[in-house]
């Protein structure tokens, strides 16, 4: 196909100065978005895309998607600049344009017939298709970029919060990018998805909140920390979150500590849902006094698991006993068994172990081994 248009291809390369005024015309008028472009850029562009068309006619046939190295320079560049997708392959579809309007020129003065310039014109807005394609492959490519950039400083900002190595100055900077009011109250949460594979979807309804709220999360592996400006919710997803309490973006160090004993209590015991200090309590010093609780289970637990199955229906007529409050009727009826056998659990119990379920001590002591052995 080189020999019939070469003179028109040469002609045309000519005129592209032409053709890029035109072009920078045409886009500023029709498209705002490239008003802070340099012409320089809207020049640069025509150029490359004058030889794009020369080469493209010459071949006969418009090039692989993945080749068309002018679509994914100038797509970056505008995207870097500020214009949407959109605008760029508006942009470009003006720009093909005049370049087919001057081919058109050009062919009818140097005598081309009708059928040749339906061809060219064929040829050309093929070629557009396919930049258009390329264009949009390298803004989602540049947009997933983007995306993973932003969750690592999110990340980095979070951990620096919660390890206390961010000072003042560094502390403002990121909580004017992320329109954190400096003098908000926030609260720090970690969290894990049951269903590990659910990681990224239950970091996304972490970071929704309510109209009026903020909120800030990024995933660690498989653990989410963040801050927000309420208890955040798991909406329908099956998670265990831990909240510190509400603090200053200069005290979160310490909302991010309590929030991981509340984590690890809560996984330990296996209680799903958001949690907070106040559920948890006492329950955090099983996973952070670990040598309590080693010496608890040895003495309340191991003596009971001994018995094998009986055993086991001991440790659950306690831990009935316990749930309810001590009621024996109801505790009984949760376990579906009669009030007197719950009663001589509860007796062996005691014998097996030493303790005095009449002692506030032996309580506690107990509550807290059976809570360690359920999570076990």
């Amino acid at each position: 196909m080189a020999d019939p248009y070469q003179r028109i291809l040469d002609a045309l390369v000519e005129r592209t100065d032409e053709i890029a005024a035109i072009v920078d015309a045409r886009i500023r008028d029709e498209l705002p978005s490239y008003d802070h472009v340099p012409y320089a850029d809207i020049a640069t562009s025509v150029h490359a895309n004058v030889a794009l068309t020369v080469a493209t006619v010459q071949a006969g046939a418009v090039p692989a998607t993945d080749s068309i190295g002018a679509a994914e320079a100038s797509s970056t560049q505008r995207v870097d600049q500020g214009v949407p997708i959109v605008d760029v392959m508006r942009g470009f579809r003006v720009c093909i344009r005049a370049i087919q309007e001057q081919l058109i020129a050009i062919g009818h003065a140097q005598g081309l017939s009708d059928a040749r310039l339906v061809e060219l014109t064929d040829l050309l807005w093929a070629l557009s298709d396919a930049f258009t394609a390329r264009s949009a492959i390298v803004y989602r490519d540049r947009d997933v970029d983007r995306a993973l950039a932003d969750m690592r400083r999110v990340l980095r900002f979070l951990q620096g919060l919660a390890s206390g190595d961010l000072d003042a100055e560094e502390r403002a900077a990121s909580a004017a990018r992320y329109g954190l009011p400096l003098d908000g109250a926030y609260r720090a949460f970690r969290a894990r998805a049951l269903d590990e594979e659910r990681t990224e979807e239950l970091r996304r309804q972490l970071h929704r909140g309510p109209r009026g709220c903020v909120r800030l999360a990024a995933s660690a592996g498989t653990e989410i920390l963040g801050i927000a400006s309420d208890v955040p919710s798991t909406g329908r997803l099956r998670a265990v979150v831990g909240v510190g309490p509400a603090v200053s973006l200069g005290e979160a160090a310490r909302s991010f500590a309590v929030a991981r004993g509340v984590l690890d209590a809560a996984r330990r015991t296996r209680r799903d849902g958001v949690h907070t200090l106040q559920d948890m309590t006492w329950r955090i010093g099983i996973t952070t006094a670990p040598l309590v609780t080693a010496e608890l289970d040895a003495r309340l637990v191991a003596p009971v698991v001994a018995e094998g199955a009986f055993g086991d229906a001991v440790l659950e007529a306690v831990g009935a006993y316990l749930d309810h409050g001590r009621s024996i009727p109801e505790a009984a009826a949760s376990v579906h068994v009669h009030v007197n056998t719950l009663r001589y659990r509860l007796r062996r119990f005691e014998e097996l172990t030493g303790a005095d379920l009449a002692s506030t001590t032996a309580l506690v002591e107990t509550a807290w081994a059976l809570e360690a052995h359920r999570g076990s």
